[in-house]
């Protein structure tokens, strides 16, 4: 809630000449100025909107002459948008917020007779921010069902229901960031500048979520809304908010969209494909929460040279996969991993490549043509087998005899 200082009131003659006048009305209890020039996002046109707290009496003698909505010229020829309000309508607002929320906790006291106002608006934005906390599972849930009829439209060709759907989603995810932080979210005019603070709490790039929510309502692009998913999944996850969903949403997470938007007519058949290539890339940018994320609970990696190389062996389940990842990075540097070539049939994924490594601490280069098989069940990883020049890398990692070279 932004509170006026009387300073900055002082520095505005204008308001400064409204706010003297109603100390001076006997009926008036209290003036807040809301909108663009509270924000201070104002024109030199723009209007003075402003709520005058009157005393009952006072308000129901007004509403008998239908003059709760008054607009009038300032002595500088500005207008004044007023809206007369009392302190027991304000204060149901406390407990029950709504679209009407934003306009009070943006709102600067410009005069307070007794306190009480100010009072009444810290509580009304301790308990909005309670209640977006309460609501953050359910703005969540409401964010991943339009992702999901998103998905089914793009999948079907159905461009408006996909962009509506989409666009549906950022307004949901706005209030799942916010409601994460404990905070009812602005009016989407005043969002803008609200972002970066979401950004840094949340490890967003800067400048991301201003262009992720201006293209749920643009584009919709279907592959950018996947990502996006992904990302937004990561963040709850790693705040101990879990979704409802289960496996459902694997599936159209592993659609595959050609550069029109279109769904790959081997879609169907290719959930493997695409399932392995966001793999690849995900293994490609050291990122091993979405690593993880495309594999089944019990996932099984099968290298080879069992208790001759550190990583060889079976490593079961995506702690064992974390586990399997942490000790090939202990014992080699990957200077190149390049998958060139994937076949896909049916369940099963083969990934031919070129890999380069050096062992650690030995230092030693090795290079070795790769086959990797990928069993994806379900949209998810369950096996993954390595085929490689086992003696070319056991020569690299071997350790020269004590006293020796």
């Amino acid at each position: 809630m932004m509170q006026g200082a009387p300073e900055e009131i002082a520095e505005d003659p204008v308001l400064s000449k409204y706010v003297a006048d109603a100390k001076s009305d006997a009926d008036t209890l209290g003036v807040l100025l809301h909108g663009s020039r509270a924000s201070g996002r104002a024109r030199t046109d723009s209007d003075y909107d402003l709520i005058r707290v009157v005393t009952q009496e006072a308000y129901d003698a007004r509403g008998e002459r239908g003059e709760l909505h008054q607009r009038s010229s300032l002595d500088d020829g500005s207008i004044a948008d007023v809206l007369y309000q009392t302190p027991s309508r304000i204060a149901t607002y406390v407990t029950t917020p709504g679209w009407y929320t934003a306009t009070y906790l943006g709102a600067r006291v410009a005069f307070d007779r007794t306190g009480e106002i100010g009072a009444m608006l810290a509580r009304m934005r301790a308990e909005a921010d309670r209640i977006a906390h309460e609501n953050t599972a359910t703005a969540y849930d409401a964010y991943l069902n339009s992702f999901v009829r998103s998905m089914k439209s793009a999948r079907r060709g159905d461009s408006l229901g996909q962009r509506l759907h989409a666009a549906e989603s950022a307004l949901a995810l706005i209030r799942t960031l916010f409601g994460l932080e404990s905070t009812w979210p602005p009016y989407h005019d005043d969002l803008d500048p609200e972002l970066p603070r979401l950004e840094q709490a949340q490890g967003w790039p800067p400048g991301f979520l201003a262009a992720a929510l201006s293209r749920l309502c643009g584009d919709a692009d279907a592959s950018f809304q996947q990502d996006l998913e992904g990302r937004v999944e990561r963040l709850m996850t790693s705040r101990g908010v879990a979704h409802e969903w289960g496996d459902d949403l694997e599936p159209l997470k592993a659609l595959r969209f050609d550069v029109e938007g279109s769904v790959d007519p081997a879609s169907a058949a290719g959930v493997a494909r695409s399932v392995a290539e966001r793999f690849y890339r995900a293994l490609e940018e050291d990122d091993v929460p979405s690593v993880l994320e495309l594999c089944a609970d019990d996932v099984t990696v099968q290298y080879p040279a069992e208790g001759a190389l550190a990583y060889g062996g079976a490593w079961r389940g995506r702690d064992g996969l974390a586990r399997f990842l942490d000790v090939h990075d202990e014992s080699e540097d990957i200077l190149a991993f390049d998958v060139e070539r994937l076949i896909d049939d049916g369940d099963t994924v083969m990934a031919l490549g070129v890999f380069r490594g050096r062992a650690k601490p030995e230092g030693r280069e090795w290079t070795t043509s790769f086959v990797h098989r990928l069993t994806i069940v379900g949209g998810r990883l369950q096996r993954w087998e390595a085929y490689f020049d086992t003696a070319a890398a056991l020569v690299a990692h071997r350790r020269p005899p004590r006293g020796g070279r």
